[in-house]
C-alpha cells in the first residue's frame, strides 16, 4: 500500500492505494483503498525536541514504553511544531478549524467535516500514519536494508527525527 496524490479541479487530494498485477492482461492495476482528504500544507513554526515534549529522556522513554505510544508522541510533536495546539477540554489538536482526535486517527475540518492530509516535512501526516508506522518491518536481507527501509516509511509519514531518535526507534522495532 502507498499514498497517491491525485489533482481534481486544482486541488490535491490523498487516497491509500494498492497496486496489482494481471497476469492474463499482462498489465498492473491501483486500487483506491481509501480516500484521506483534501492535502494541506504546513510550514513549521516551533522547533520544540522530543526529550523537552516529554520531559524526559527520550531514549529512555523509548525503552519503556509500547511502540504504538512512542510514535503518538512523536506525532504529537509534529504537530505542536507545525501550529497545532492540544485543546484539554476536548481533548484534542487544532490549528483554526483543523482537528485531529488523540490517537490521530481522526483528521477533520470542523467547518465542513471534511478529511485531510497534512503534507510536511516532505511527506504525508493522515488518519492511517500512526497504524501504518507500527507494522513491522519487513524481513530483508540485512540491517541496513531493514534501516533504509524504516527510514523511508518514517520520511513518508512526515515525520523527521533526529539521528538518536531514529536509531533508537530502529532498535526498538527488531
Amino acid at each position: 500500500m502507498y499514498l497517491k496524490i491525485k489533482k481534481i479541479k486544482g486541488i490535491e487530494y490523498a487516497y491509500l492505494v494498492t497496486q496489482t498485477y494481471n497476469k492474463k492482461t499482462k498489465k498492473r492495476r491501483q486500487k483506491n483503498n481509501a480516500f484521506l482528504g483534501k492535502v494541506l500544507q504546513l510550514e513549521k513554526s516551533n522547533n520544540i525536541d522530543l526529550d523537552t515534549y516529554l520531559n524526559e529522556s527520550s531514549i529512555t522513554f523509548i525503552e519503556h514504553n509500547p511502540l504504538r505510544l512512542i510514535f503518538k508522541k512523536v506525532i504529537e510533536l509534529e504537530l505542536i511544531n507545525h501550529g497545532f495546539v492540544y485543546d484539554v477540554k476536548f481533548n484534542q489538536f487544532k490549528k483554526s478549524n483543523l482537528v485531529i482526535t488523540p490517537g490521530c486517527c481522526k483528521f477533520k475540518d470542523s467547518s465542513n467535516q471534511s478529511k485531510f492530509c497534512l503534507e510536511i516535512n516532505q511527506g504525508f501526516l493522515n488518519a492511517r500514519s500512526l497504524d501504518r508506522l507500527c507494522e513491522p518491518l519487513p524481513k530483508l536481507v540485512d540491517d541496513i536494508a531493514r534501516a533504509n527501509y524504516l527510514a523511508k516509511k518514517i520520511k513518508s509519514e512526515g515525520l523527521d527525527p533526529n539521528p538518536e531518535l531514529f536509531i533508537s526507534l530502529y532498535h526498538k522495532m527488531n
